[in-house]
């Protein structure tokens, strides 16, 4: 069964660049070291590979024909508007899934909101899906898997939940590492979220969120931020009490800075705290400058 693209209910897309290793031969060391030239590095980075294919990673979900929705994972090379996925050949992932990503590193993460669990999949070297292992978040008393996950190496990643909590795990070894409580963020009275993190040299930032449960428009006073310190394992909350109460996300902007804003009023570049862009009519835009861990008071 094909499905076309334009079709589909919703989509998520990451792309890959996937690099061959280079066999170009080492320099040599010149024969007279003192003669003025600066000596090669004897383990030159390689040349990027003019034969590395980019790959998309398509997350769909999908009405099947029984009347019943599923989220489906396939690998394709390319996307336009007459792109079809073959669900006869993509990965099947059941209902309530999304996919998260490290950026250009082969392997991909599918999240299932209903087991609270999170699978990995490697890209194979004939550009197929091979999956690994799950891993559970039950037992670290996470309320609901969503994207608000922040790769930060092989090793270290982190979800902020929506429960007033930070767990950190190993993509590789898919274990769960520790679990940080950010019980001080949560309002009496109120529902808590953390909006998607993101990360400035050590630390990471994510606004929190506390919404009335009987109107959704209606948010406990102020703005707040969480800052985690990896190394340590610390968390901060920096607060803003000027009346802003309906900020929601955040970015890294091109001078250091942490911006956060609402993405109804602003045209920022990529998906809830992606890519700083320039052009930004919003009602209100707070920074957090480089090199300081408080609300710029201007």
């Amino acid at each position: 069964m094909k499905i076309e693209i334009r079709q589909l209910i919703s989509i998520f897309l990451f792309a890959f660049l996937l690099t061959g290793c280079s066999d170009d031969e080492v320099p040599t060391v010149p024969e007279d070291p003192g003669s003025g030239m600066e000596e090669p590095d004897p383990n030159p980075a390689p040349d990027p590979d003019p034969e590395a294919t980019e790959l998309f990673a398509v997350n769909v979900i999908a009405q099947l024909p029984d009347g019943t929705f599923s989220a489906f994972l396939s690998l394709t090379p390319e996307i336009n508007a007459d792109s079809r996925i073959d669900t006869d050949t993509a990965i099947e992932l059941g209902p309530q899934f999304n996919v998260v990503a490290p950026e250009q590193e082969g392997v991909l993460f599918a999240v299932s909101r209903n087991e609270d669990n999170v699978t990995r999949f490697d890209i194979g070297e004939n550009d197929e899906l091979i999956e690994g292992e799950t891993l559970s978040f039950q037992n670290t008393g996470a309320e609901l898997l969503d994207r608000n996950f922040i790769f930060i190496d092989e090793q270290r990643a982190y979800y902020f939940d929506f429960s007033p909590q930070i767990i950190e795990w190993n993509p590789t070894t898919m274990t769960i590492t520790n679990v940080i409580s950010v019980a001080e963020a949560a309002r009496d009275g109120f529902n808590f979220s953390f909006r998607r993190p993101v990360q400035r040299g050590d630390d990471i930032f994510a606004v929190i969120r506390n919404v009335n449960p009987d109107n959704v428009n209606d948010f406990a006073p102020g703005v707040e931020v969480v800052r985690l310190n990896m190394p340590t394992g610390q968390v901060e909350i920096i607060s803003d009490s000027r009346g802003i109460s309906d900020l929601e996300f955040s970015s890294l902007g091109p001078d250091n800075a942490i911006y956060v804003y609402s993405i109804i009023n602003t045209t920022f570049i990529g998906e809830f705290g992606g890519e700083f862009g320039v052009n930004v009519p919003a009602n209100y835009i707070l920074r957090i400058p480089d090199g300081s861990n408080e609300f710029d008071p201007d």
